[in-house]
């Protein structure tokens, strides 16, 4: 989390926003907090780890739930999906859990490539996936 967010009088876990399961801050509706400044936790109570997966999760949802509050309809509590983790052990060599499938070697090096593009094109299409490749 940021230093700046401990001024705002929400409660705090870590140095990071605690949010209900909307990821909404406790008492302030329709504040939402996402990413590395909040923090959500799972049905038993342990938060969830600041990574990459979680905060493209939140964002995706909070928009979901702002379009459902524009036009009158329910919203549903964040749920986090867990898809695995994959780290780089050199060039093409990797090391990961995908879907609980453990993968090593070239493929998943191949597989850490690809959930790099994915990142990419989600956050800048096309072009920002080229530059990346170096198409």
């Amino acid at each position: 989390g940021n230093p700046l967010l401990d001024g705002l009088g929400f409660e705090m876990l870590d140095g990071r926003v605690k949010l209900n399961e909307f990821c909404e801050v406790p008492g302030c509706h329709d504040v939402y907090v996402i990413g590395d400044a909040s923090v959500s936790l799972n049905e038993k109570g342990n938060p969830y780890p600041p990574t990459a997966q979680i905060a493209i999760q939140q964002g995706q949802y909070c928009a979901y739930n702002i379009a459902m509050k524009i036009y009158g309809q329910p919203t549903k509590p964040f749920q986090y999906i867990h898809r695995g983790t994959v780290i780089s052990l050199g060039k093409g060599n990797a090391t990961g859990i995908v879907y609980d499938h453990h993968i090593s070697g070239h493929f998943a090096a191949w597989m850490k490539w690809m959930i790099e593009m994915r990142y990419y094109f989600m956050l800048g299409g096309l072009p920002l996936v080229r530059k990346q490749w170096k198409i």
